[in-house]
């Protein structure tokens, strides 16, 4: 039997969130190496947006998630032992500022991107072409 090994996870406290993302994003967005999703619920057990936290004072997390697709190797690792399988990250922010609330939003609007770019790239690599299977149904001529 073929043990499986998952790549190590780090939970990110709210306190420190920000810092980490400004950290993993230095350029303030989202590239093919890696991407953020936001509102990805944690424990609590609530969606809350970018948006429901700027408005709300009451509430003052967003949670999220950092996907790296070139450094996380979640099939076969026993192939690959000495491959760098990468950490992954998620945990709650806690944007204060206009400026971090901006930061968010165009992590998450960039992110949006490079994941459809990695997927329209797999789906043209993998896929073959297919004929569609729709038949345009006419009319039968007069006779």
């Amino acid at each position: 039997m073929i043990k499986k090994l998952h790549p190590p996870s780090r939970k990110i406290e709210a306190e420190n969130g920000m810092l980490e993302l400004h950290k993993v994003f230095p350029e303030q967005e989202a590239d093919e190496n890696s991407q953020v999703i936001f509102s990805t619920r944690e424990i609590q057990g609530h969606y809350i947006s970018i948006e429901d936290c700027e408005k709300n004072p009451e509430i003052d997390t967003v949670s999220f998630i950092i996907i790296q697709p070139r450094k996380i190797l979640t099939s076969q690792p026993h192939l690959y032992p000495t491959h760098h399988r990468g950490v992954t990250l998620h945990g709650q922010c806690r944007p204060e500022t206009p400026e971090d609330f901006a930061f968010l939003k165009r992590l998450r609007k960039t992110s949006r991107v490079e994941i459809l770019k990695i997927e329209r790239a797999n789906k043209t690599k993998s896929e073959p072409q297919r004929k569609s299977s729709y038949v345009k149904i006419t009319k039968r001529p007069k006779t």
